[in-house]
């Protein structure tokens, strides 16, 4: 249906609650696609799991969450007041992604598209 519908990719952990436990699903939806959708992998993939996840599945494209923690030039901090659903180690710190993370992540999966000699 997604395909009829003009969809061009789909992001997806593969029915998991994480993208390395949802690998037999992302498998078979990268099979069953047969390239006419994306198959976008996420959900907790990181420089350590995504090749694995990769290779396990043949998923080539992937959403991941590369940031760096930097800390608040905020000099106002109420302690009182919580500025997040979930809190930081600091909840003034700032998570940015981080471009040196992107581009190791991207080498990790151009890797995988050369052939191996």
């Amino acid at each position: 249906m997604l395909i009829r519908l003009g969809i061009e990719r789909v992001l997806t952990f593969g029915q998991a609650p994480t993208a390395m436990e949802g690998t037999q699903s992302l498998q078979r939806l990268v099979t069953r696609a047969e390239g006419r959708i994306g198959i976008l992998a996420g959900g907790g993939l990181n420089e350590e799991n995504i090749a694995s996840v990769a290779e396990r599945t043949g998923v080539r494209e992937v959403h991941v969450r590369a940031t760096a923690l930097f800390e608040s030039p905020a000099s106002f901090r109420p302690r009182h007041l919580t500025l997040l659903k979930q809190p930081l180690p600091n909840e003034f710190d700032r998570a940015v992604t981080d471009p040196e993370r992107i581009r190791h992540i991207s080498g990790l999966l151009h890797r995988l598209d050369r052939p191996h000699p």
